[in-house]
Formats: C-alpha cells, structure tokens, sequence
C-alpha cells in the first residue's frame, strides 16, 4: 500500500463528487467572498478620494488688487530702514507685527506698518482645532477641525475651513469653506425651510480682535463628491495688532451683520505662521465671482445692502 494519501480515501479509491447544492453553495459563498474584498477596497479608495480636496480649494486667487500688488512689491526685499538687519534680527513673525532682538538680545514688538516690510509675502497657518461661537450667549467651544459641534450634538464633517493664505502687503484674507448635505439638512430644520436650500446658500464676512467686520470678498465654487467649495478672497484688511480672524457664516436668506449662523476661527496669533511659495501674479483668476445678495431685513430691523 502507498504511503500517498488522498485525505481519508486509499489511492484506489475516489472521493465522491459534490452534488450540485453543495457546488452551488460552494460557488455562491466564493462570489460573496470577493464581492466582500472588491467593496471593502472600494470603499477604501472612495474614501480617500472624496476627503481630497479639489485643485480650486487650494488655489491661490488673483483680483485685480493681487495682481497689481504683485507687481509692486514682487521684487521688494524683505527689510526695514528703520530696523536694519545688521541690527536686529526677526525672532517671530505675526499677521499683527514682528518680536526683534537686538545685538543685546533684547526684545522688541513692532506693528506690521512699524517694521515696514513692503515685500510681496503669502503666509499661511494649520490649525489643529478651531473655534466656535454661539452668538446667543458669547460662549465658545475648541472642537477638532474635522468635527462641528451644534446644541452639543456631533456633525461630523459638516463644515470645514481650510488653506489659509494671508497676504499682509495685498491686504488679502483667502480660505476655503466646505460643507457637506449634513450642513444644508441641519439648516433646513434651524429655518424650518420647505425643502433643503441650493445654489449659494451662505454669505460670509470676516472679523478680528479688534472689532473690525470686513464684508468685501468674491469667490469661487466647486463641488466634489458630497462636499461643496468656496474659496473665499477678502480685500482691504487691516493686519496691525490683529492677533485672531474668524469667518462669520451666515444663511443668505438672514443675514444680520454682528449675528451670523456660525462663526469658525481661522487665524489665531499663538500659532505659528508658515511662508508659502505661489505662481501666477500677471492675470486675474477666471471664475472668480462677487457675492450677488441684497442683506435682508434683521431681527435688529435694519436692511441694507452688500
């Protein structure tokens, strides 16, 4: 006798073949097997697809302001006359101003215009977390930005900031506002609208620390997967001594200026800054649109415009 076996069966035996259930149930679990990998790894890419971000969310925007800026200061070394580099030495550097130290090692603040840097820089800042305000009772939570909190309850994903490009020579504010169907549904019901609201669905303003409301901004839209894009451009900020900027969003259809829907920080002076290089500065960008709303009456009775 061999010493070959074929599990349980001597070598001139065969095993019995399969009945037809068996084959099928055999062939129907293999499918649902691979049906099973093929999803999961679908799953996996889409996921990864859908959370990157579109070319128009990171793009720098060129108005025409921008673009006559760049021309200007483009060539501007970075310097002060009145605090020369041989002199003092750039310790940090803020949206508000500069910290120097001196030859001594002292320490000195200066104020943006103070320093005198005219050279066309682009800065931008990571935020881990940011913060938002309940206009109602002032009170503010940090919530990770990949998370927005409302009435304590977790909507994951519902609103995102993101690319924070801040241009202190151009008086320029950029970032990217995201939101998804979790957003539009949740103001369907703060509104109690008939149907889930399309189209431009928010307008926005910027404010800072020191009380400023800056409502002079144009955009641009994109769309991928569940997720919306505006990439915001602000002109005519004042940067000297602000150390915090939050972008205000409000329902387009009640826009209260001082009471927006949500709030979302997006400059905090306590956090360093990052120097970004950028192309372009010839042409304006193309699509790059005005906020087309008149301000509806507020709860404050007053109307006016833009």
């Amino acid at each position: 006798m061999s010493d070959i076996y074929y599990d349980n069966y001597m070598e001139d035996e065969v095993p019995p073949e399969k009945s037809r259930a068996q084959q099928i149930t055999g062939l129907i679990f293999k499918t649902l097997g691979i049906a099973i990998i093929v999803f999961i790894n679908f799953f996996i890419f889409y996921r990864i697809y859908a959370g990157k971000e579109p070319k128009m969310a990171k793009e720098y925007l060129w108005n025409e302001n921008a673009v006559a800026s760049y021309n200007e200061h483009a060539q501007i070394s970075a310097g002060s006359d009145k605090f020369p580099s041989n002199e003092y030495k750039v310790k940090s550097v803020t949206l508000g101003g500069y910290t120097l130290t001196d030859e001594k090692g002292n320490e000195t603040n200066v104020s943006r215009s103070e320093y005198g840097d005219n050279s066309f820089k682009v800065y931008t800042q990571t935020l881990r977390s940011y913060t938002l305000t309940d206009p109602d009772t002032d009170k503010t939570m940090v919530v990770e930005r990949s998370d927005f909190y409302k009435d304590g309850t977790e909507l994951n994903g519902a609103f995102r900031v993101t690319n924070m490009y801040y241009t202190p020579v151009a008086s320029q504010v950029q970032v990217t506002f995201r939101y998804n169907h979790v957003a539009l549904e949740e103001l369907t019901k703060d509104y109690a609208l008939p149907s889930v609201p399309s189209g431009e669905v928010y307008a926005f303003t910027l404010t800072d620390n020191l009380g400023n409301e800056y409502k002079d901004y144009s955009f641009t839209s994109g769309t991928k997967s569940v997720y919306n894009y505006r990439r915001l451009l602000f002109d005519g900020i004042k940067f000297d001594n602000v150390t915090m900027l939050t972008l205000n969003i409000y329902f387009i259809d009640d826009v209260t200026y001082g009471s927006p829907y949500i709030s979302m920080v997006i400059y905090d002076a306590n956090i360093g800054l990052d120097t970004m290089k950028i192309s372009g500065g010839n042409t304006v960008t193309k699509g790059l649109a005005e906020p087309n709303y008149i301000v509806k009456q507020g709860k404050q009775g007053e109307q006016e415009d833009k």
